[in-house]
């Protein structure tokens, strides 16, 4: 490997190996990704939501018919309760959202500390003696930001139901379908933006500062047990990397939302969402 340069500093990797049980093995190294990289991944996956909404409003797709398909004869309270639900998640995001700010949780970061303990220690300690003082103390704060949010909540439910009432089931059976297309574009963010990040982070493992893949299409070609070791292994990487701040359950990567409750819950995801300067990646 060459001498270092400034732009390796501070940048984690890891080695990986694969193969098929048929020869010998195939290493590449994985690199925590940059701001940059990061950005045109997110970039890249925002292009790729966007053409999906697009064919939201073309009735005659089959995208559209078979979204829905899957509502067309469904009973009123069922399609209704699919919309509260979504809805429900939407509104939650921005209740934690809200709890989160109170003094109680925020001062000094009390909560991701809980969060961090429980992850690190006292889930483990918990399960084998749940009547250990530290972990109980730790699981019994934890679940009061719970129910602080969960009364946040009293009465959503049911106003989000009587919201809907004025519709009549043609009106909800479209706006479902409109809702599951929506869904069906977030998940090809979410594809996307991780396909993009393994593109950038696998390097020549004799060369760090080398993309070992020279095109995205390598990355879509590659089968499927291959792709989820490189994604594994990356995202074990990412985890590693960060100090703790965050909790289990807000690293993920997630999607633009459409709507504004969510904001909040979007700037926990863990990634920039910031617009890149360069465009999707298609050579080394």
């Amino acid at each position: 490997m060459g001498k270092r340069r400034l732009g390796d500093l501070y940048r984690t990797h890891t080695l990986v190996e694969c193969d098929d049980g048929q020869g010998e093995k195939i290493a590449v190294s994985l690199v925590k990704i940059s701001r940059p990289d990061t950005d045109a991944a997110v970039l890249a996956a925002n292009a790729a939501r966007a053409r999906v909404l697009m064919r939201r409003g073309d009735r005659e797709s089959d995208l559209w018919l078979e979204a829905y398909g899957e509502v067309a004869d469904r009973p009123r309270d069922h399609i209704t309760a699919v919309l509260v639900a979504d809805d429900l998640s939407q509104k939650r995001l921005s209740a934690e959202a809200q709890e989160e700010a109170e003094e109680r949780w925020a001062e000094d970061e009390y909560l991701d500390g809980l969060r961090k303990l429980w992850k690190d220690s006292m889930m483990e300690v918990w399960a084998v003696n749940p009547d250990d003082p530290d972990a109980k103390r730790v699981r019994d704060e934890l679940a009061a930001f719970k129910h602080a949010v969960d009364a946040r909540m009293a009465g959503e439910a049911e106003d989000l139901t009587e919201g809907y009432a004025h519709l009549d089931e043609e009106e909800l059976r479209i706006k479902v379908t409109d809702k599951l297309i929506e869904n069906a574009a977030n998940s090809v963010w979410v594809e996307e933006f991780e396909r993009h990040r393994i593109f950038y982070a696998t390097r020549d493992p004799l060369d760090r500062s080398k993309r070992y893949f020279r095109a995205m299409e390598e990355v879509r070609d590659l089968d499927d047990r291959v792709y989820t070791q490189l994604r594994i292994k990356y995202d074990n990487l990412a985890l590693d990397s960060i100090s703790g701040k965050e909790s289990p359950a807000t690293t993920g990567s997630s999607p633009p939302s459409d709507r504004s409750d969510a904001e909040e819950g979007s700037k926990r995801s863990g990634h920039e969402t910031s617009t890149a300067s360069k465009n999707s990646p298609t050579s080394s």
